[in-house]
């Protein structure tokens, strides 16, 4: 982040690190655990404003439940009718499920495709 942008340690913001994060996310398709840390070391150095999130995982994990579209969508599928088939198949299910495993069926269906 620094050799990309320029400045120093201190110099990275909250925005900085979300934005790695979402990258890391759409490239990688899980967000790694290790920014975690390093969110944390960031704040601890005191770097952030004070009214900044205690911990990364709080602000991209708990950001609310995603829709049935934006779980198939993290896979970024080419063919666009199987895509609609699995948002239709998990629309039709997410009714019966509660969000984790609602989640977890999305991640096993759409992954392993």
């Amino acid at each position: 982040m620094v050799l990309g942008k320029g400045g120093g340690v201190r110099d990275i913001t909250v925005g900085d690190c979300l934005q790695l994060r979402h990258l890391e996310v759409s490239v990688l398709r899980q967000a790694p655990t290790s920014r975690n840390v390093f969110y944390a070391l960031l704040n601890d150095l005191g770097g952030f404003p004070a009214n900044a999130p205690s911990t990364l995982r709080s602000v991209t994990v708990h950001a609310g439940q995603a829709s049935a579209e934006e779980l198939v969508d993290r896979y970024h599928m080419r063919c666009g009718p199987v895509r609609d088939l699995f948002v239709d198949y998990l629309n039709e299910r997410r009714q019966a499920l509660d969000y984790n495993t609602f989640e977890d069926l999305s991640r096993s269906l759409v992954a392993r495709f």
